[in-house]
């Protein structure tokens, strides 16, 4: 609706000057008075009044002003290099003050009215890309939602197998353990109970206190268990970050996914592996991940690597997220890789609580 009525107003004045200077010639004359009337150049300043009390946010009026002053700045310097040149841009401004002097604002309202169509049209283009902007960025976030509510499902799913499996183990653990009671075997009982208790605790693998890092790592390491790919990784941070769950998402998914995709192209004959680090230090959360591949990296002509996937317009995004949240955080997505490591680093800027 903002863009009608700058439409409206650019029309009114195009439909203004065209019956002001060549009406005559063929537009009747009662037409011709009409269209050319000051009225319809109130009329366009009416739309644009109407079009900027539709906007309400700062951003756009602190631009506004800004182009105000720089416009502003460059008439009156053009305008100074005219009139020590005697050219005709100085005597067009001094006609339009005497004109102001003498109760005669059709020309000036034009000349402002004009100015204000061309900024606000800038401006409503700017207004428009980042729209689109947010657009794409609300599909990419909603795309990487979907992918953790299935890798949740999946999870789930899993978690009910191994509840099952665990029941059926619990049962035969209870037969072998009556077995042994009965034979008053307690060397056997001892090597049970033993070998089950080393079965729990790597069962309870644990990285840190934090929920959503952690539930992230656990994930990523029992995907690479299943790829047969080595997941070491050393975490420290606390339980409560100040850096909201949704970026900390974002970041560590993509990395991590982006890891086992890697390592899982690792040439047969070499080790596959992942190396995670993540600890809190003062103020930063540095964040380190490396991981073997094949070598190969895709590039654009920027030289910045570019996905390997093989849906590109859904996997596409992951380095631009990645690279937004350390971005958001004060700090840089650094990329780098030799023939046989490919590493991903940054160091978060930890928000003020």
């Amino acid at each position: 609706w903002r863009l009608l009525l700058l439409i409206l107003a650019a029309a009114l004045i195009l439909v203004n000057q065209l019956a002001l200077r060549y009406g005559g010639y063929f537009l009747p004359q009662p037409a011709a008075s009409l269209l050319s009337g000051q009225w319809l150049g109130w009329l366009a300043a009416l739309a644009l009044a109407a079009y900027l009390l539709l906007h309400r946010e700062r951003s756009f009026w602190e631009i506004l002003a800004l182009c105000a002053v720089w416009s502003a700045g460059a008439v009156a310097l053009l305008g100074l290099i005219s009139h020590l040149k005697g050219g005709h841009l100085a005597r067009y401004l001094g006609g339009l003050l005497v004109q102001l002097g003498q109760g005669m604002f059709r020309e000036t309202l034009y000349c402002l009215t004009m100015w204000l169509v061309l900024v606000c049209t800038a401006l409503s283009a700017w207004e428009l890309v980042r729209s689109i902007a947010r657009t794409q960025s609300d599909a990419r976030a909603l795309v990487l939602k979907n992918q953790l509510v299935m890798e949740n499902y999946s999870a789930l799913e899993e978690k009910l197998r191994e509840t099952a499996r665990s029941r059926h183990e619990s049962a035969h653990r209870l037969a072998v353990l009556d077995a042994l009671v009965q034979q008053e075997d307690l060397a056997g009982l001892r090597r049970c109970i033993e070998s089950w208790k080393q079965e729990a605790e790597k069962s309870q693998l644990r990285f840190c206190e934090q929920i959503a890092v952690n539930a992230i790592l656990q994930d990523a390491a029992g995907r690479a268990e299943k790829l047969g790919i080595a997941f070491h990784a050393a975490v420290t941070v606390p339980k409560d970050l100040p850096i909201p769950d949704e970026d900390l998402c974002t970041l560590l998914m993509n990395l991590l996914d982006n890891a086992l995709e890697g390592a899982s192209r690792t040439p047969e004959g070499r080790e596959k592996a992942i190396w995670f680090q993540m600890k809190a230090a003062g103020s930063f959360l540095p964040v380190l991940c490396e991981n073997t591949f094949d070598g190969k990296v895709m590039t654009d002509g920027h030289g910045k690597p570019q996905t390997t996937k093989p849906d590109p317009a859904v996997h596409g995004f992951g380095i631009e997220q990645m690279r937004a949240v350390a971005e958001k955080y004060g700090s840089i997505l650094d990329i780098s890789w030799t023939e046989e490591r490919f590493t991903v680093q940054t160091a978060l800027q930890l928000p003020k609580e």
